[in-house]
C-alpha cells in the first residue's frame, strides 16, 4: 500500500513538472496471457481489447526496437510513445492476442523460452505457442524475442 502511494506521488508531481521541462511519457506494456480465468498475469479478452482501442487512438505505439533507439539516444520518439510486449510465449498471445493487435495495426513483440513446454515452477499450466505458430507471426512482422531456454 505504501508503494502505490509512493508511485502516485511521484507519478503526480511529474504531470505537474512535465509541461515546464517538457517529460516525454514512453511506456513499455508487459502483458503475459490474454484469456479468461483467474490467473494474476491474464487479461480478459475484451479488456484487452478496449486497452488496445485506447491505445490506437490516444498514443503513438511503437515498435519496442524504436523505444531501444530512442533510450540509447540514437533517435527520437514523440510523447505519449508505448511499445506492447508478452512475456512467455503463451498460446493465447497467437489465438486471443494476435487477432485483436492485427485489428488495430499495433506492433508488438513476444519475448518465448526456447524450450516452449510448461515447466514446474510456473504458476499456470497453460498451453506454449508453438514454433510454427512464431513462424506465421515473424513472417508478418511481428517481432519474437528470446526468454531464455527454460523459464527459471
Amino acid at each position: 500500500m505504501f508503494k502505490d502511494i509512493v508511485y502516485f506521488l511521484l507519478y503526480c508531481l511529474r504531470s505537474l513538472l512535465k509541461p515546464i521541462f517538457k517529460f516525454k511519457e514512453i511506456s513499455v506494456l508487459l502483458y503475459h496471457s490474454v484469456a479468461k480465468n483467474n490467473w494474476y498475469a491474464s487479461i480478459d479478452p475484451e479488456i484487452f481489447e478496449k486497452q488496445m482501442a485506447y491505445l490506437k487512438n490516444n498514443y503513438q505505439v511503437v515498435s519496442l526496437d524504436k523505444i531501444v533507439a530512442y533510450a540509447k539516444g540514437e533517435s527520437e520518439l514523440e510523447d505519449k510513445s508505448v511499445a506492447i510486449t508478452f512475456d512467455d510465449g503463451y498460446l493465447d498471445n497467437f489465438e486471443q492476442a494476435w487477432p485483436i493487435l492485427k485489428k488495430y495495426n499495433l506492433p508488438f513483440t513476444v519475448f518465448v523460452t526456447t524450450n516452449l513446454v510448461w515447466h514446474q515452477g510456473l504458476s499456470n499450466d497453460f498451453q506454449r505457442i508453438t514454433w510454427d505458430q512464431l513462424k506465421v507471426m515473424s513472417s508478418a512482422g511481428v517481432d519474437i524475442g528470446g526468454h531464455a531456454q527454460h523459464h527459471r
